[in-house]
């Protein structure tokens, strides 16, 4: 009898919510998810494949709820 292994589908990973990560910007209201911190920038992403990579400071307003979010340095 041999072991079979299964390796999870798109589908699978996908539903699963990611681990809190320290790099991540999120909005002090609700908590959505802005942008990830790296060492000098910050990559925002949005819909339809618009990314930016910006640097800091850096303004933003949530797209789920409204709160101006700023953020003015990446450590």
């Amino acid at each position: 009898m041999t072991k079979s292994t299964t390796f999870p589908t798109t589908h699978d990973t996908a539903s699963r919510p990611r681990a809190p990560d320290a790099r991540d910007w999120r909005c002090r209201k609700c908590f959505k998810l802005l942008g990830r911190r790296s060492a000098r920038s910050v990559h925002v992403n949005f819909a339809r494949g618009h990314q930016y990579i910006v640097s800091t400071p850096v303004t933003a307003v949530c797209r789920c709820c409204g709160t101006l979010n700023e953020i003015h340095k990446t450590t």
